[in-house]
């Protein structure tokens, strides 16, 4: 991910993101390259620059807290 209309160039790793029940992602958590790790991201405010599938396992919500969520 990058975010959207930033000078910045850094891509960022997904670390997390919300689902809810129709299988939409509103919130990122995003690692950027200086290791730091930004939370709440809304979707709107990033650019997918790759995509992979995955099994979600125990499906988080935005309303999950950031310490309890399960980072990959």
């Amino acid at each position: 991910m990058k975010r959207k209309g930033s000078a910045n160039k850094a891509v960022g790793k997904v670390k997390w993101h919300s689902l809810d029940g129709d299988g939409e992602i509103k919130l990122y958590d995003v690692q950027w390259p200086d290791g730091v790790v930004e939370t709440n991201i809304p979707d709107r405010e990033l650019d997918m620059i790759f995509s992979e599938q995955h099994e979600n396992e125990g499906h988080q919500t935005s309303d999950t807290p950031v310490k309890e969520r399960k980072y990959k």
